[in-house]
């Protein structure tokens, strides 16, 4: 699955970098937000914006997530995309094929 993170403007995160993405989640996330309470893993970020992959094992699909860096109180925010593992790869190769046009 990683695989397509290794193209623009897709970058895989060591874990470090996952466990911060992780807490800013967590802190984000209001009550009501489709994420609120779930165990999520950070597996790529964007190198060109705030949106950040995070695996959701209890309900087996990815989530792209653009993280605003502050307490939220929506359920819209921060906004939350879910993907199947086919859908988020034919998402990436739709951004991707935007990078190399430039």
């Amino acid at each position: 699955m990683k695989i397509f993170f290794k193209n623009k403007p897709w970058l895989p995160v060591n874990d470090d970098m996952a466990e911060r993405l992780q807490q800013e989640l967590v802190k984000e996330l209001s009550r009501e937000h489709v994420l609120y309470g779930t165990k999520a893993q950070a597996i790529a970020k964007r190198e060109d914006n705030d949106d950040v992959v995070f695996w959701i094992s209890a309900i087996e699909q990815y989530a792209i997530v653009h993280l605003t860096y502050a307490q939220e109180t929506s359920k819209i925010f921060p906004i939350t995309k879910l993907f199947s593992a086919e859908e988020l790869e034919e998402y990436c190769k739709h951004i991707f094929q935007y990078y190399e046009r430039e």
